[in-house]
């Protein structure tokens, strides 16, 4: 699966849609999107700034990054908790990471089955599977 987003914060998503890791909820889990859908809303009149795809999971910073009105939000497959919604269960639609509330996320990153993000002030946090010490 593939997401981007257009110089406007839109955020576009295509490409298999198992796990529910494109965030379009009414895409049946079997079908594949060949182009981009638009648009994929998250958070009513907030652009998205960053996104980052893992294998079966996505996050978008929503919002200006590193502002204090920056929300982090993901939606996928929820094994190994790489979501950080504190479950294993898949999202089929983007949900807003409550913890990371009071932080000021600059940038994310979604490796396989982990999501690390980066705050304004320098502060690392990394969720998900650590099998091979990937969350540091």
């Amino acid at each position: 699966h593939t997401l981007a987003v257009d110089d406007n914060g839109v955020l576009y998503a295509w490409g298999c849609g198992d796990s529910g890791r494109t965030g379009l909820s009414q895409q049946p889990a079997s079908r594949t999107l060949l182009s981009p859908v638009l648009p994929l809303c998250i958070s009513a009149g907030l652009p998205v700034s960053r996104v980052s795809c893992g294998d079966s999971h996505t996050a978008a910073i929503v919002g200006e990054a590193g502002s204090a009105t920056a929300e982090l939000w993901t939606w996928g497959r929820g094994e190994s908790y790489r979501l950080g919604h504190g479950s294993k269960e898949d999202e089929r639609r983007p949900r807003r990471v409550e913890d990371l509330d009071e932080k000021r996320v600059v940038d994310v990153s979604c490796g396989s089955s982990h999501t690390v993000v980066v705050c304004v002030e320098g502060d690392v946090y990394a969720w998900g599977q650590n099998d091979s010490g990937q969350c540091g």
